[in-house]
């Protein structure tokens, strides 16, 4: 194609762009007001047809704030039971799923040099109580005793002293000589000291033992029964006994394994009675009340509905790791039921359970819930205002309408609380939203901000 006609096509199709823009401006077009004089010569209305809606009133009603979390159902307590003592694992005496009492054997370690000892300690304690008894009171034999030993020393000592004055006799009459005499001498003190001697054991005999010795008796009678109470107490640490009823969880050990001290054996779970841990946010912690009732529902079980207590809440939430929730704890009375042998209970730990709090009941404004117009910008209600009397029993009346922003609360079936936040976005007219006043509860989705010319069924 040559250069003057691609410069003709060219120039034909900015004419034909340029037209068409002028068309649409108005330009070249008939007179505007001998359009709209034809118009309304045809009898056309100037602008949009009536908008129909259907309205209700807004309501004040008293209703108790509601608060649904979910949560999940814990047991009131779980243990980790240890061994008290190291050996074998002689006896595993419980299985996984099994309900045990309060005091139930859980498993038994091996006992034989268990035995042993306590069996040597007995003997011991056994030797320590004879020999205090020994040391209370002498016996009457011991006494005779002591007392025969005396006089047979008395005796010594009267033929020791008989034979000293026949040998002084004889020195002085020039008989005897000098080493008989020294050996007689000797005798008398010899005789004299063994007979004071047995005077004193046969007092001491009579007084007996004393004091600090049976003392003495008694504190290694006493400590040997201690050792005897402390081996007998070990002995029991090597069965172990479940702290609290509840259920076996988990096995940890089994028969033959060596268990150390504060080694595992089994988890138990008390289930009795169960807690659901929930979450609950700052703004509606208000509505949480401890010792109030609490609504718990639990799918898959039979029934479903529970009724709980509040129980705890923790005044602390997770806010280093960005969470504003604050724990909450909902006690409630679990069931147990028969399963074969065993006894299984109703709720189990790990279930997921939505539970319901009930707050205050107070006075609220509150509007149907099909009124509510939800847009990406917030949520919206259209406030009809009828140009004619309200009070007249017409069931249409024409009218206008405004848009309002608003924000959601408290439900009550099918009623919801609204808070104003200002006539199309501007708060100064937020007083406006009144109790009594209609809102457009179908039709909200076709109107504008600001609308006249509508029509409202109540």
């Amino acid at each position: 194609m040559s250069r003057p006609v691609l410069a003709a096509v060219l120039s034909f199709i900015l004419s034909f762009i340029l037209s068409s823009i002028l068309s649409a401006m108005g330009c070249g077009s008939p007179d505007p007001a001998a359009q709209k004089t034809g118009a309304a010569a045809e009898g056309k209305p100037a602008g949009p047809p009536p908008t129909l809606v259907r309205i209700l009133r807004i309501e004040e009603r008293t209703v108790a704030p509601r608060v649904t979390v979910v949560g999940t159902v814990i047991p009131v307590r779980d243990s980790v039971i240890a061994s008290g003592a190291a050996g074998i694992v002689d006896a595993f005496l419980v299985g996984e799923g099994d309900f045990v009492e309060a005091g139930t054997p859980l498993s038994r370690l091996r006992m034989v040099t268990t035995d042993l000892e306590i069996l040597k300690a007995k003997a011991e304690m056994e030797e320590h109580k004879h020999k205090w008894e020994e040391l209370k009171h002498s016996r009457p034999e011991e006494i005779a005793e002591a007392e025969a030993r005396m006089h047979a020393a008395a005796a010594r000592k009267l033929q020791a002293e008989r034979k000293f004055k026949t040998a002084e006799e004889l020195k002085r009459n020039n008989v005897a000589v000098g080493a008989d005499l020294t050996d007689v001498v000797a005798l008398r003190d010899t005789t004299a000291k063994e007979y004071d001697a047995a005077v004193q054991l046969h007092k001491l005999v009579v007084a007996g033992p004393r004091e600090e010795i049976v003392k003495q008796a008694e504190l290694r009678f006493e400590a040997q029964t201690q050792q005897v109470a402390y081996l007998e107490a070990e002995k029991l640490k090597r069965t172990t006994l479940a702290p609290f009823a509840g259920i076996v969880v988990k096995e940890q050990t089994e028969v033959g394994q060596w268990l150390s001290k504060g080694d595992p054996v089994i988890t138990l779970a008390r289930l009795d009675d169960v807690d659901v841990m929930v979450n609950v946010d700052q703004w509606q912690l208000a509505n949480v009340k401890l010792g109030h009732e609490a609504e718990v529902v639990i799918g898959g079980v039979t029934p479903e509905r529970w009724k709980g207590t509040v129980f705890s809440v923790v005044p602390q939430s997770d806010w280093r790791k960005g969470s504003r929730g604050f724990p909450v704890r909902v006690r409630l009375k679990n069931e147990m039921r028969i399963a074969g042998h065993k006894r299984v209970p109703v709720l189990s730990e790990g279930m997921m359970a939505s539970v319901t709090f009930l707050g205050d009941a107070k006075s609220m404004a509150m509007v149907h819930k099909d009124a509510l117009v939800r847009t990406n910008r917030g949520a919206f209600i259209h406030v009809f205002r009828p140009a004619a009397d309200p009070g007249e029993s017409r069931a249409d009346q024409p009218g206008s309408t405004l848009q309002f922003a608003i924000e959601p609360g408290i439900s009550d079936g099918e009623w919801i609380q609204v808070t104003p936040l200002g006539q199309d976005g501007d708060p100064s007219d937020a007083a406006k939203l009144a109790v009594g006043m209609f809102v457009v509860t179908e039709g909200g989705e076709r109107l504008r901000p600001v609308q006249d010319n509508v029509l409202g069924k109540q």
